[in-house]
């Protein structure tokens, strides 16, 4: 299994790099995008409540459907696909606590 992390530190997706989608169509394994939402702090050990953590994977996207696509032309397609259920954390109060345990 192969993936990439469009990490957001600032509560905001990356741009998807079109270097990680290279694998996928040399191997001709199809790809599955998964939105990732409110986990935002979750590495937070100070936070008081539970996250309810929502994982949405979406449909494959097939081989057939990228294969001769340019790995830039891949990236923005799944990028798409994520950020379409993609929710925005709120993240100013959890910028708050952050400040006061400095």
């Amino acid at each position: 299994s192969s993936g990439i992390n469009a990490e957001y530190g600032d509560g905001e997706v990356k741009e998807f790099k079109s270097g990680a989608f290279k694998f996928a169509k040399k191997s001709c394994l199809p790809i599955v995008p998964v939105t990732i939402n409110n986990s935002f702090g979750s590495t937070n050990l100070n936070r008081k409540k539970r996250l309810r953590v929502e994982v949405i994977f979406h449909k494959a996207v097939k081989p057939k459907s990228f294969m001769h696509s340019e790995n830039k032309g891949i990236a923005l397609k799944i990028e798409k696909i994520v950020k379409s259920s993609w929710v925005k954390p709120e993240i100013s109060s959890f910028k708050q606590k952050k400040d006061v345990i400095k």
